[in-house]
């Protein structure tokens, strides 16, 4: 189990800690209609660049990193301990994903490679960060991680370029060749993945979005645009896959109405409802003022309670309210937002949703 003393944790890595710059918001700040609770503001500490992720581990501890470095939340203290990352020093280049297995292990992943150790994974057992050489049986993480997302009962999928495989916190399970698996001969890269509520894994991939049942270790091709949109056939020949190999999905999610959420590098969305067995799509520049239809990078997705889509943006927080047919975009002009970057998107155990932003992360009720 992951020790909880924290001070004693990081021997290999420069520590230093200090107190948060957070500021109270004031009852008039709101954001979505989520009031804002609290403002992380890093601008008096290290923490120059932006948030890229937020995670909260098993026992309570927030792990925020940005471009550069690591950082633990200790909340009932409001202390922060910043852990450097500068030259790769825990073995990671500019992070993406963080994550925790079944054996309380935390990973991390970035979104390129470490130029000290030429790979972009780490993990914390606790004590010791670990490279990914010795951290799984045959190399399988010797390469660059694509992808990293969680599954359930404690496991975590690697999409390490052309093959993907899952750790569960006491076994590494049997590694999958892409390409074999949907009997293509080209090598196939994962951009973005997710484990849904029912099992099925999807994958943001160069050939389109694929479906996995690991359960009877079956692959689908899938095709928004085909007539039976769940079938492989002709899928990956289709208008539709080759426009989103080349775009890339960057991010996928599950709403509370288990709907499945792609989103591509120029804000094409598709929506895939198991229940009707039905795609629908949208663009989200649509929804915009045709003076500011350049949203940018699109960073993250989430759903709120209020049934509430929100996508993080390089120019604001575009909010759609399902209920209304409503559409917002959310910048530091006409929100709490303190900054128009924004970054990423969490939800709590508490249910407060956390927003990493050029200037801190904003934390708002549930």
């Amino acid at each position: 189990m992951m020790k909880p003393q924290i001070g004693m944790f990081f021997l290999v890595v420069l520590v230093l800690a200090y107190v948060s710059g957070a500021i109270r918001a004031d009852d008039n700040g709101y954001i979505a209609g989520h009031r804002v609770l609290r403002i992380h503001n890093q601008d008096n500490s290290s923490v120059k660049s932006r948030t890229s992720v937020v995670f909260q581990d098993r026992i309570g501890r927030f792990w925020v990193a940005d471009s550069s470095s690591v950082y633990v939340y200790d909340e009932k203290r409001n202390v922060w301990i910043g852990i450097t990352n500068q030259a790769g020093q825990l073995g990671i280049g500019s992070i993406r994903w963080i994550g925790q297995s079944g054996d309380d292990k935390l990973w991390f992943a970035g979104s390129d490679r470490s130029p000290v150790s030429g790979h972009n994974l780490s993990c914390f057992d606790g004590e010791h960060w670990l490279k990914p050489v010795g951290i799984a049986p045959n190399s399988v993480l010797n390469d660059q991680v694509t992808a990293m997302f969680p599954g359930g009962n404690g496991k975590i999928w690697f999409a390490v370029k052309n093959q993907l495989a899952a750790y569960d916190g006491l076994d590494w399970k049997p590694r999958i060749r892409l390409s074999e698996a949907i009997q293509d001969d080209d090598p196939v890269t994962v951009r973005a993945g997710l484990q849904d509520r029912s099992g099925y894994v999807w994958l943001g991939t160069t050939q389109g979005i694929l479906r996995f049942n690991e359960s009877r270790n079956d692959w689908i091709i899938c095709d928004p645009f085909e007539r039976d949109p769940i079938s492989s056939d002709g899928a990956l020949n289709s208008p539709y896959a080759r426009e989103m190999a080349k775009r890339g999905v960057v991010a996928i999610y599950e709403d509370r109405a288990s709907r499945i959420w792609f989103i591509d590098v120029e804000g094409q969305v598709m929506i895939w409802k198991e229940s009707e067995r039905r795609w629908t799509s949208d663009k989200l520049s649509l929804h915009l003022r045709s003076e500011s239809r350049d949203l940018g990078l699109i960073h993250a997705m989430y759903q709120d309670k209020r049934a509430q889509m929100m996508f993080a943006t390089s120019h604001g927080l575009l909010v759609f309210s399902e209920n209304s047919a409503r559409w917002e975009l959310l910048t530091r002009g006409n929100s709490g937002l303190p900054d128009t970057v924004i970054t990423s998107i969490f939800e709590d155990r508490s249910g407060r949703i956390w927003i990493g932003t050029g200037k801190g992360i904003v934390v708002l009720e549930p």
